[in-house]
């Protein structure tokens, strides 16, 4: 029977649980958000960003949690080794440093400043072991390739007006809109030859050389295990194609980040992995060294 004061339809109305789960959930603006660990600090889940660390061990869990862990590594020579080292620290990467190079001068005549209207660098090793005879040259405006080159140039008294981000034959053009027609390059034995446009005139200058080294026990080992080489120029790429070879390394577990287009195309393929950086600088490479081993690419 029905009480007094109620439908009969009262009795099938849904229970109160029922009766929640057909509403929309809305969130409880004063519960606090879950949190979870990040190095040594904690941050929350939803923002997918990561504060920095305040010791190197938080950094490398967080290196050892890419996909594919990878060990990161610099062939190049002291000491641009220990600069790519310190600029990954800061970008939050761990690069190890195995060098197979040694770069050292030659002897070289400089020549006249008045015969010439800009300097080409294409890389800081030609000022780094360049001696006192370019002191003579800073008059001359400098052409760079890359931020590197271009901060040893002006650390070294040049004005450089033109940056390069492919290569030296990137900078002809702008050498010819500003007529200067008239070039000295400074390099290293082992350089790009450059197809001159029309009206332009280099002399080139060695100021130092490069000595290659094999591939040790320790490096060959941690290559069987799987890494990440960085790449910084051709005769590197070419060098280190030769010595994996030479041993018998697995080239299918070894991946490449090269700091150009050229560097990669001197290394050949058969590389797990093998990319160039967005631009011929160590913060690009960096950058395209963590994608790559976060499976970004």
């Amino acid at each position: 029977m029905p009480q007094p004061g109620r439908g009969a339809d009262d009795r099938q109305r849904p229970s109160y649980n029922a009766r929640r789960d057909l509403q929309p959930r809305r969130r409880n603006p004063h519960r606090k958000q879950r949190r979870i660990r990040c190095g040594r600090h904690r941050c929350p889940r939803q923002t997918g960003t990561r504060t920095p660390f305040r010791s190197a061990r938080g950094r490398d869990r967080l290196l050892h949690r890419f996909a594919g862990v990878k060990r990161i590594v610099t062939i190049r020579p002291a000491p641009g080794d220990r600069a790519t080292v310190e600029r990954a620290a800061h970008q939050g990467l761990k690069v190890e440093t195995y060098p197979l190079f040694s770069a050292g001068p030659v002897p070289w005549s400089v020549p006249e400043p008045v015969d010439f209207d800009a300097v080409l660098l294409g890389s800081a090793n030609a000022l780094r072991h360049g001696g006192a005879g370019l002191a003579a040259l800073t008059g001359l405006p400098a052409l760079c390739v890359g931020q590197t080159t271009a901060m040893a140039a002006e650390h070294a008294g040049f004005d450089v007006v033109a940056t390069g981000a492919r290569g030296m034959q990137s900078l002809l053009p702008h050498a010819k809109a500003r007529q200067m027609n008239r070039l000295l390059r400074l390099s290293g034995e082992a350089h790009v030859p450059l197809d001159l446009p029309e009206g332009i005139a280099v002399d080139t200058r060695i100021t130092y050389t490069v000595s290659a080294h094999p591939i040790d026990a320790e490096l060959a080992e941690m290559l069987a295990d799987g890494a990440l080489i960085l790449l910084h120029s051709g005769q590197a790429a070419r060098h280190f194609a030769q010595e994996c070879g030479r041993l018998g390394l697995e080239k299918d577990r070894i991946a490449l980040a090269c700091l150009a287009p050229r560097i990669a195309d001197m290394a050949g393929t058969g590389w797990a992995d093998c990319h160039h950086a967005s631009s011929p600088d160590d913060s690009a490479l960096l950058e395209l060294a963590r994608q790559m081993c976060q499976g970004g690419l």
